[in-house]
Parts: structure tokens; sequence; C-alpha cells
């Protein structure tokens, strides 16, 4: 009798991998859109490919390493996973600008599981609006 025990251990991140999540540390941002993360891994690997910088991040996201947001439909930016989780995006729809703030208190996703009999894996919570330049300059 054979007995095969499944490992909990995460896979080990690969060489591009590794480079293109460092990438969120060295462009000094929160957030990043797959052109500024494949312009950063270009300095480190010059042959590197926007497809694999692509693959990559899709690799990511989907070990939960790295969480996609969509902003709207002209904007999808990247962000380490841990920096999502504990704040709130404000993205500017005259500008683009992606801030975030903390201390906003957000939905415990426990008790939407218990109250909603549902398993969240992820929560992303986006404000749309106009930043504080955009106001001024909209009077």
């Amino acid at each position: 009798m054979k007995i095969i025990l499944s490992s909990t251990k995460k896979p080990r991140l690969t060489i591009q991998q590794q480079i293109v999540k460092r990438s969120f540390l060295k462009v000094q941002k929160e957030f990043a859109t797959a052109q500024e993360i494949y312009e950063h891994c270009r300095q480190i690997i010059p042959t590197i490919t926007m497809g694999t910088v692509y693959r990559n991040l899709e690799k990511l996201v989907r070990a939960q390493e790295v969480v996609e947001i969509h902003l709207l439909p002209r904007r999808t930016v990247f962000g380490l996973k841990g920096t999502v989780d504990r704040n709130l995006i404000f993205f500017c729809e005259d500008c683009d600008e992606i801030q975030t703030f903390s201390g906003f208190s957000l939905p415990e996703m426990r008790d939407v599981e218990l109250q909603k009999n549902v398993k969240v894996n992820r929560a992303v919570n986006v404000v749309y609006g106009l930043c504080q330049f955009c106001k001024g300059k909209a009077r």
C-alpha cells in the first residue's frame, strides 16, 4: 500500500517570477502596471518579453502572491498580497492616480462567510472619484 501525502508548501518561484515580484519593491509603488514591471525587469533581464511578464504575473496571481486589480476598463494594476488586503484603494477617474488609505473599516470576511455561507478568497476595496487636485480644478 502506497500512501501519498499532499504537500501544503507553495511551489517555488522561478527566477523570472522572483524578479517580477521584486519589481514592486524596486518601482517603489504599492501598485504597478504590467508596463512598469516590464521596464524594471528589462534592466535585469534585457531579453525578457512583455508576454513573459504577463505570464509570470498571471502565475503569481494564481499563487496568491500578487493581486490583479481592474480599475475601469482602461487600467489594470498589480499589487503585492498584503498591501492590497489592508488598504482601501482610491482611483481618480480624471487623472488615473491611485492612492491607498489605511485605517478605514472593511467588512470582516469571516463574517461575510458565516452570514452568507460562502468562501471568500480575496476582497479588493476600490473607491472611484476625483483626487484632491482634480477636484480643485473641476470647480
